[in-house]
């Protein structure tokens, strides 16, 4: 049982913690994550995103 809890907080403070970046302005653009997802699958992928614009 306090597995689950502790994982229940972490999930918790995970989740706090991205809408706080969220508020904050500190996220991708879907489609820039969309272009690069697809790009795997090509020989020469894009270069990693950068963390946030």
């Amino acid at each position: 049982m306090a597995i689950t809890i502790d994982q229940e907080e972490e999930r918790s403070r995970l989740t706090h913690e991205a809408l706080a970046d969220v508020e904050a302005g500190r996220v991708i653009d879907h489609n820039a994550v969309k272009t690069w997802a697809e790009s795997l699958n090509i020989e020469t992928p894009l270069p990693v995103l950068p963390r946030w614009n």
